[in-house]
């Protein structure tokens, strides 16, 4: 098994309010990354983290097309969570 590595991660979503972004710094191994699990782990942390949040859209990190919106945010605020670990 590989080592443990941060990917950064937003994630688009539909609340209450419209719809929002919500930046999750995720802990995984090469292999889940490589099977898109680090998206997966993000997007139910959100859901759970959220409640308002009932409609959530997509994910992209650092290796998407879309990875110009990580640096809409400071990264050192954001929450950190590990791959197949539940809080």
């Amino acid at each position: 098994m590989s080592e443990d590595f941060v990917v950064k991660v937003v994630v688009a979503g539909v609340g209450y309010d419209g719809p929002d972004l919500y930046f999750v710094k995720v802990i995984c191994n090469q292999e889940q990354h490589d099977n898109g699990d680090h998206y997966e782990a993000a997007k139910n942390w959100v859901g759970e983290n959220f409640l308002n949040v009932d409609n959530i859209s997509w994910a992209c990190d650092d290796k998407d097309p879309a990875k110009a919106v990580l640096n809409l945010f400071n990264w050192d605020r954001a929450s950190s969570i590990k791959v197949g670990v539940v809080k």
